[in-house]
C-alpha cells in the first residue's frame, strides 16, 4: 500500500503510517510520477486532481482534507471508479468562529451594536446553518437564501427570503460552494447590478470561495461606496488576490476561515475511517486518536468599557493584526509565498472550545455569549 499525501494534513502520520508506506510532500508539488504506483492519494484544496494528476496511475481512492470540491473533477473520477471522500461539516465550527470574531471586530473596534441587526444569509448547509443556529441562540434575526433547502422543504426554522431580500440585511454573509453550472451557479453570484443592493452601512463577509464575488465588481463598488465594510478571507486568483481588493476590504485574511486544529482534526478522522473501509480493513475504529484539549487562559481586563465576552472573542482570534500582516504581503514579489506561509502557520489555530475563561466584571449576556461559543466558564464573577 502506497499512499501520497499532502504534508501539511493534520495528524496525518498519526492516522495514516500504520497502512503501508506513506509518502508526503508540499500539496502544490504532487505531480502525476509521484502516483503511478500509489494506491491512495489524500490532499488539500491547493492540489487540482484531474485526469492530468492521475492518468496512468493506478490510484483507486481520493481524499480531500477540504468541505470545497472544486480543485477535484468529481466526473472524471467517477468515470474512473475512483473512490471519492470529501470532508464536509468538518470545518463548520471553525468557520463559524470566524464569522463571530469578524462580528467581535466590528463592535469592539467599530462600534457596532447587534440590537435590532438583521443577518441576510446567502448558503445555510453545514456552516451557514450553524451560523444562523448561533446568532438565533443570540437572539439575531436571520434571512436565509437557500434554494435548495427551500425546495426540500424540511427547514421551517429558516426565515427563506429571495436573493435580493437576503442583500438587504444589515450583515450580509456567504455560504455556498463554488459551482459553475446547476439550476443556481454560484459564480459571481453576486455582482455590479445586485452589490447596489446593498444598505447604506451595511456589513458583507466572505468565508465560502472568492469566485462567488466578482472580483472585478467589487473594486469598483467598494470604490463608490466606501460606507460598506467588507471583511474577506477567500478571493479570486488565490494565492495571488488583486492588491486593489485587499486594500479596499476592513479585514483581509488569506483563506483560513475553516483552519483550526479541531476541524483539521476531524477531516483527518474521516478521511481515515472512510479509507478503512474501503480498503476493508478491520476495522476504522483503529485509527481514531483521542486528544486531550489543553485549555487555554485569556485574562480580560474588567475596567474595559466593551462587552467582556466580544472583547474575550476579539482576542481569542485577532483578525484586525492577522489582516494588517496579509495586507502588507499582498502585491510583491513573494506574494503567493506569504499566502501559502501564512495559510500554514495557522492550520494549528484553536477554536473558541478550546479555551477557558477566567477574569471578573463578566454580565450574563457575556456568559451567554460565551456558552453558544462553547468556552469553558469556571467561576466567573
Amino acid at each position: 500500500m502506497l499512499i501520497i499525501a499532502d504534508e501539511n494534513i493534520l495528524s496525518l502520520s498519526s492516522y495514516f503510517d500504520r497502512f503501508g508506506e506513506l509518502v508526503s510532500m508540499p500539496g502544490g508539488e504532487i505531480k502525476q510520477q509521484h502516483l503511478l504506483l500509489a494506491d491512495a492519494l489524500i490532499v488539500r484544496s491547493i492540489t487540482k486532481v484531474n485526469a492530468a494528476l492521475l492518468e496512468g496511475t493506478r490510484v483507486k481512492f481520493v481524499g480531500t482534507a477540504t468541505s470545497g470540491t472544486d480543485h477535484i473533477d468529481l466526473d472524471y473520477l467517477s468515470s474512473q471508479d475512483i473512490r471519492f471522500v470529501d470532508t464536509k461539516g468538518s470545518n463548520s465550527n471553525a468557520v463559524v468562529d470566524y464569522c463571530f470574531s469578524a462580528l467581535a471586530h466590528l463592535i469592539v473596534k467599530r462600534g457596532m451594536k447587534l440590537d435590532g441587526i438583521v443577518f441576510g444569509l446567502i448558503g445555510a448547509g453545514h456552516v451557514g446553518g450553524l451560523f444562523c443556529q448561533k446568532l438565533t441562540q443570540l437572539g439575531c434575526s436571520c434571512q436565509v437564501f437557500d434554494p435548495y433547502l427551500e425546495m426540500e422543504g424540511n427547514r421551517s426554522d429558516f426565515n427563506f427570503v429571495s436573493l435580493d431580500e437576503a442583500l438587504q440585511a444589515d450583515v450580509v454573509s456567504l455560504h455556498v460552494p463554488f459551482t459553475e453550472q446547476g439550476i443556481y451557479p454560484t459564480q459571481n453570484l453576486l455582482n455590479t447590478e445586485n452589490l447596489q443592493g446593498l444598505k447604506r452601512d451595511a456589513v458583507l463577509v466572505n468565508t465560502s470561495r472568492g469566485e462567488v464575488i466578482n472580483g472585478g465588481d467589487l473594486v469598483k463598488f467598494l470604490n463608490n461606496r466606501p460606507d460598506v465594510r467588507a471583511l474577506v478571507d477567500v478571493w479570486p486568483n488565490e494565492p495571488m488576490p488583486e492588491k486593489k481588493l485587499v486594500e479596499l476590504v476592513e479585514i483581509a485574511t488569506p483563506h483560513i476561515a475553516g483552519y483550526s486544529a479541531e476541524g483539521k482534526r476531524q477531516a483527518t478522522k474521516i478521511l481515515a475511517a472512510e479509507f478503512c473501509s474501503y480498503f476493508q480493513y478491520e476495522s476504522p475504529k483503529h485509527c481514531i486518536e483521542n486528544y486531550q484539549l489543553l485549555p487555554l487562559e485569556l485574562d480580560v481586563n474588567s475596567s474595559q468599557s466593551i462587552p467582556k465576552g466580544w472583547s474575550l472573542l476579539s482576542q481569542a482570534f485577532p483578525l484586525q493584526g492577522l489582516s494588517e500582516e496579509f495586507k502588507r504581503s499582498v502585491g510583491g514579489l513573494q506574494a503567493a509565498q506569504a499566502f501559502a506561509e501564512m495559510r500554514n502557520r495557522l492550520l494549528k489555530r484553536r477554536e473558541f472550545s478550546a479555551y477557558k475563561v477566567v477574569g471578573e466584571g463578566f454580565s450574563e449576556a457575556d456568559k451567554g455569549l460565551l456558552k453558544i461559543m462553547g468556552l469553558t466558564q469556571s467561576d466567573l464573577a
